[in-house]
């Protein structure tokens, strides 16, 4: 079994080193894992929504509602 393995690894090399990369091959034939993972991915981001926290700008955002509201009293 360990011969035959090893034959069958040598000549799927072989037919992969004879065929040439035109560039015109879809990444769909040529790497249908890096396809199946580049449709998930696009999946993911069509379908969520990503909310990133920035501190700097929360603390300004903050500072801002303070002074309008110390400077828009009534009295």
């Amino acid at each position: 079994l360990s011969v035959r393995l090893q034959q069958s690894h040598a000549a799927t090399r072989t037919a992969d080193e004879d065929r040439s990369w035109t560039g015109q091959e879809s990444l769909a034939e040529d790497d249908p894992e890096m396809w199946a993972l580049l449709l998930k991915e696009k999946d993911r981001q069509c379908r969520g929504l990503e909310l990133i926290a920035s501190e700097v700008q929360s603390f300004w955002g903050y500072r801002f509602i303070i002074l309008f509201l110390r400077t828009s009293r009534i009295g």
